[in-house]
């Protein structure tokens, strides 16, 4: 019963984090359409450069491809593993749970090579905006904070599937 609470906690904490991430990413994917799309008309028609339009272009690209590869992770749209057709169900099961585990190495990698990376560019500034690039290096750690809290739940999930095929065996 405690565990069957706590993994609906998961769920509920999950799907918050899920909808901010969909609203940040659309928000930044928004301004990165609007801020390229000002660059070529002040370039082609206008004969304006503007310089600070590719840092924050490069800003809101970062963040949101981040996000949003953390979200596809969330709903099993970022990585497939198809290998054995879908009549085998117990081993499809079987190899989604272990690339399941195996996306916690690169969370191992995101949070803290992606934490030291960002205090790395804490002293750093980006040339025109002049803005810490830790502003930019912070999508990695965040990434990987939101893909450990969404692979819990799918390794969970993978858990719970395989058990229930066992019961029904």
């Amino acid at each position: 019963m405690e565990r069957t609470t706590g993994i609906m906690l998961l769920k509920r904490l999950n799907n918050g984090v899920e909808r901010g991430i969909l609203i940040a990413g659309t928000l930044l994917f928004a301004v990165f359409v609007a801020v390229v799309f000002l660059q070529v008309v002040s370039r082609n028609y206008l004969r304006i450069s503007m310089l600070w339009i590719q840092e924050v272009a490069l800003f809101c690209f970062i963040w949101s491809v981040f996000l949003g590869g953390s979200v596809a992770v969330r709903q099993r749209q970022h990585y497939i593993v198809e290998i054995f057709p879908d009549r085998f169900v117990r081993v499809n099961q079987i190899l989604n749970l272990f690339a399941d585990v195996c996306l916690f190495g690169l969370v191992y990698i995101l949070l803290p090579v992606g934490i030291q990376f960002a205090q790395l560019g804490m002293n750093r500034y980006s040339r025109v905006l002049q803005l810490p690039q830790a502003l930019f290096f912070a999508a990695f750690p965040v990434a990987g904070a939101c893909i450990l809290l969404f692979g819990i739940e799918i390794v969970l999930d993978d858990i719970r599937s395989l058990r229930n095929r066992r019961a029904a065996e």
